[in-house]
């Protein structure tokens, strides 16, 4: 099937214009908690939007494959999120919603059609995107749940934190308002976040093996050719550079190798003596 005529080539552009709105959505939270002096909770989002942005551009890269000629316009009726207001907290359970309903209900299907439509590389596009969806929904969670506990910089057991700027870290219960060292603000200390520093095992196990599915098998002529020289007789192999016989034996006659006439002693006395002569005489390389 034609992909610029399928069901397949909407969905990519459904798919790359809810990407990139993600994207911009994301921007928008990650400004409100720097604005807000959190500085590595707006690292994390940041990061996030990045990861977007590259989801963006390669369904891109297979809309703009569809046609060698510029496509001008794709019609497409879809509705797309407005939910998120200036609120930091509410913004971060409507972004885990988002990505939840991108992981289970929404890719799941456009891979669907594009494995019915004969486009396998696009389907496996869909199904590793998905699990990175799944991913952004638990970091998104663990975020909000924190911060609506007041857990972001206060646990119940003691832990490692880590100023960002200067690398100074302490063990305790609660992270410091200032940093002893580089006196940053709290905001710039690492926030404990598992699903964002240790993400699900099962996940990144699924991804592999997507990627494993999606590769052919390709022969390989050089492993054959090597397995042939071997199961041959030590006779018919032909001689190399790296034989044991010297190279000169092996591509020179036997009339150029024969030996040099040697010098008597006071002719080698008066060579040696003037190629000394010559040596200190002769120009330096540098000055």
């Amino acid at each position: 099937m034609d992909l610029k005529n399928s069901q397949t080539f909407i969905n990519l552009a459904k798919t790359y214009a809810g990407e990139c709105q993600a994207r911009t959505r994301y921007e928008f939270m990650e400004y409100g908690a720097r604005m807000q002096g959190l500085k590595n909770l707006a690292d994390i989002i940041d990061e996030i939007a990045f990861n977007e942005f590259n989801h963006s551009r390669m369904f891109y890269s297979f809309i703009q494959s569809a046609d060698d000629q510029c496509i001008t316009n794709i019609h497409i009726d879809c509705g797309f999120p407005f939910k998120e207001k200036w609120n930091l907290l509410e913004n971060l359970k409507f972004a885990a919603d988002d990505e939840n309903s991108e992981a289970v209900r929404i890719y799941p299907e456009f891979m669907r059609i594009a494995e019915e439509e004969g486009f396998r590389d696009i389907a496996a596009l869909y199904r590793n995107v998905i699990e990175v969806e799944k991913q952004h929904k638990a970091i998104f969670t663990e975020l909000y749940n924190q911060m609506k506990n007041g857990t972001l910089y206060k646990k119940s057991k003691p832990v490692v934190w880590k100023c960002g700027d200067c690398g100074y870290g302490e063990i305790s219960r609660e992270a410091f308002n200032t940093c002893p060292l580089c006196h940053a603000k709290q905001g710039a200390v690492y926030l404990h976040v598992k699903a964002h520093t240790e993400p699900d095992i099962a996940a990144i196990k699924q991804s592999s093996k997507n990627l494993t599915a999606q590769k052919k098998p390709t022969p390989k002529p050089q492993q054959s050719a090597a397995k042939n020289t071997a199961a041959k007789p030590a006779s018919a192999a032909k001689p190399t550079l790296s034989s044991a016989s010297p190279k000169s034996t092996a591509v020179k006659p036997a009339s150029k190798t024969a030996p040099k006439p040697s010098l008597s002693p006071a002719a080698k006395t008066a060579a040696t003596q003037k190629a000394g002569a010559a040596g200190r005489s002769a120009p330096r390389g540098r000055a």
